[in-house]
């Protein structure tokens, strides 16, 4: 499945020592444990948050298993009430709960992001008053271009004439965004976030210039502080001791514009985990082709 369309859903970490997990897993052991995830992980992306009890044979064959053993875990999960039921479908209260929830979180970052660039690119006043003045001092133009002849673009106004007007509307804007950002650095959000890094990867990072402004752009895009500690327990616990990738648990990798969302979506996996073995997870990767409702798995 493409890294755009993953999402992270909340999984408690304990939940392998639920009362109900525990019989789940006493009657099917650990397979059973990840059957019962890569259900939940099915439901997560059907349209209803649930199953079709007709499906489960289709459902048996994507994962390459016996239907008996599928069915098996899914009565038990329904008796233990992991699941609940009825004669057309199965679904987990708990998962469309913590989806709805989900959906909420992922609009209001939505709406933080483009309000924080709204603010970041508002134009202090409109573009005929601005965008098309430029000041002069010594042929050089401001806030515009200059051609090979050092003429300016459009209109010229020099210091002696409404230039202390723009200037003092751009005075007012300047100071606006510096208060923005003198919040941001009055707050402990960059030792907090290193903090977390270095305790999750084990690592000795600072807080220096260039990573607060790795972190400083993230903010103003509507990540909060717990969106840099999930990428740092999702990356911790894929990459953290592999000799390949251990390197890049850090913060230009990280907090990189074109990865940070991808790393926040990356749930760590049943074998990143040491839950099931590889091959197991291999067996189960199947789902990432199955199609609820759609195409039957090949």
């Amino acid at each position: 499945m493409p890294a755009y369309n993953v999402y992270y859903f909340s999984h408690d970490s304990n939940a392998r020592n639920d009362e109900k997990i525990l019989m789940l897993r006493s009657k099917h052991g650990w397979e059973g444990y990840g059957l019962f995830w890569a259900l939940i992980e099915m439901m997560f992306e059907a349209k209803e948050t649930c199953l079709s009890h007709n499906k489960v044979e289709g459902i048996a064959m994507s994962f390459n298993i016996d239907i008996t053993l599928l069915q098996s875990v899914i009565n038990t999960a329904i008796t233990e009430g992991l699941f609940e039921s009825n004669k057309d479908k199965f679904w987990s209260n708990s998962l469309r709960e913590r989806k709805s929830r989900f959906y909420e979180l992922r609009e209001k970052r939505s709406q933080a992001g483009k309000k924080g660039m709204e603010t970041r690119w508002k134009k202090p006043i409109d573009n005929t008053e601005l965008d098309n003045i430029v000041i002069t001092d010594d042929n050089k133009c401001y806030n515009n271009a200059i051609t090979n002849d050092k003429q300016c673009y459009n209109g010229v106004i020099t210091k002696n004439n409404k230039g202390k007007e723009i200037k003092g509307k751009e005075s007012k804007v300047n100071k606006s965004k510096v208060n923005e950002n003198k919040k941001i650095e009055d707050a402990s959000i960059f030792s907090e976030i290193i903090s977390d890094l270095n305790e999750k990867t084990g690592k000795t990072y600072k807080t220096t210039d260039s990573t607060k402004s790795l972190i400083r752009a993230r903010l103003s895009e509507g990540f909060a502080l717990e969106d840099f500690q999930k990428v740092h327990t999702n990356m911790a616990g894929k990459w953290k001791g592999d000799p390949e990738m251990d390197r890049f648990l850090r913060p230009a990798t990280l907090y990189r514009a074109s990865k940070f969302e991808s790393y926040l979506n990356s749930a760590v996996s049943l074998s990143d985990r040491g839950i099931v073995s590889e091959l197991t997870e291999k067996n189960l990767k199947v789902l990432e082709n199955y199609k609820f409702g759609g195409e039957s798995a090949k």
